[in-house]
Parts: C-alpha cells; structure tokens; sequence
C-alpha cells in the first residue's frame, strides 16, 4: 500500500517489530508511519485506546489481518479453553470492533475499502483445528454480509482467503514450493481489490482452493484427518 503511494498506520504487539516496518517503509517509499502498538488478546478495552490513535486520521483502507490458531493441532477437548476464547478474540471480534471504529468516515466519505483477511481452510472443516477454520468461514460470511449491506454506499469489503505464506508464523523464512514468498504474495493480493469481493490473493492459492473444494470436495476433512492423525502422538486414549 505505500508502494502504491498512501500512507499507513500499523499496528501489532511488538513496538520494536512495528519500528522496524517503519524505518523500512519511510526509506523505501518515504511515506508518513504512525505506529500503534497494541495487544488484541487483551480484549474491548483496547480499541478505546485505538480509538484515540486514530482519531486524526482519514483512513480509505483498513486491512483487519490479526489472527491466532491453537497450535500443535491438538483434539478439541486437548485445548486450553482460554487458547479457543483468544483465537475468537483476535480472528473475530478484533475484525468487528476495527470495522465499527472506521466505518462511520467511511460512510461520511461515502467511500472506503475494508480488507479481511481469512484463509483457504474456510473452505472446509479442518479437524485438530476445528474453532481456528470454524473463525474463518466467520470471516468470510461476515465480510460477504456486509458488502451486501454497503455496497450501495460506496464501501469495498472484501474476503482474502490465502493459502500458506512463507512467515515466522508458520516457521519458515524463505518462500518454498508450497508457501509463497510474502512480499509477491501481498503485491498481488493488493492488485485485487475492488476487482473480487472474495480472492486467495495469487494465483498459486487460486489452484490450492480448486484443489481442496473440486477435486477432494468433502473428504478434504477426511483425507487431512486421516494423514495427520499419523503423525500425533498427544491424542486421548
């Protein structure tokens, strides 16, 4: 998006990860950054605070990208119940209470564009991970919903549904044959907004959602039950 030539506001836990992003992003594009360090797990009375940073600011863009999953794909009754409550805080609300604090300028403007991010496991239910894909077909039907609601009022919302993506978050550092590289996968997923309410962002994903919803259909849960239970060596007896 600063490539494109606007300015950001980020937004994340670490405050020295978010100075990092915009040293990178002020010598790169030499756009204006304000950084907001902010944990989501912490629940409502975050977004007050939000409120406040962002006050001053005429925001066309909001992209609601925070998420967590549970981890270790362990059995439903195996999770912590906190864990589950905070992948509901952070997959869910967080994209609700963001969309409430700018939606409102946005319907002044009469123009806005709100981007959430979701996942291709929202094509399917994912067992060992079942309230994580159970929060992305949530994100998905809430974005659907409500570029119902607002199309007619100038607002774009729209669905991104990716595959993998090379990043701390799933333990790699470099783009492999079946996680894209990051910075690709961004410009590309950029390149469909206002063009797809609904996208996997690139090409790649394209081919790994028709994979998962046409050619394995239902025993995609099935298949993925069956090869990862191999692998686990926690499950309840």
């Amino acid at each position: 998006l600063a490539r494109q030539g606007l300015n950001v506001a980020i937004m994340s836990r670490s405050r020295e990860k978010l100075e990092k992003v915009e040293e990178e992003i002020r010598s790169k594009y030499n756009r204006d950054v304000r950084v907001i360090p902010v944990d989501f797990s912490e629940g409502q009375s975050v977004y007050d605070d939000i409120q406040a940073e962002i006050s001053d600011l005429d925001i066309a863009i909001l992209v609601n990208n925070v998420g967590t999953g549970t981890g270790n794909d362990l059995f439903f009754g195996q999770v912590d119940p906190l864990q589950h409550r905070k992948v509901i805080e952070l997959n869910c609300q967080s994209m609700i209470q963001m969309t409430h604090l700018v939606l409102p300028k946005m319907l002044e403007k009469k123009k806005g564009i709100i981007v959430n991010i979701a996942s291709v496991v929202n094509l399917f239910p994912l067992p060992l991970s079942n309230v994580y894909s159970a929060s992305k077909i949530f994100v998905l039907y809430f974005s659907t919903a409500l570029q119902t609601e607002y199309k007619s009022k100038g607002i774009i919302v729209q669905c991104n549904s990716p595959g993998y993506v090379a990043t701390q978050l799933i333990g790699l550092k470099k783009a492999t044959w079946w996680a894209v590289d990051p910075v690709a996968y961004g410009r590309s997923s950029v390149a469909t907004i206002g063009l797809q309410h609904h996208t996997n962002g690139c090409l790649y994903h394209v081919i790994q959602a028709f994979i998962y919803k046409s050619l394995l259909g239902q025993k995609t849960s099935i298949i993925i039950m069956q090869v990862w239970g191999k692998f686990k060596q926690n499950w309840t007896k």
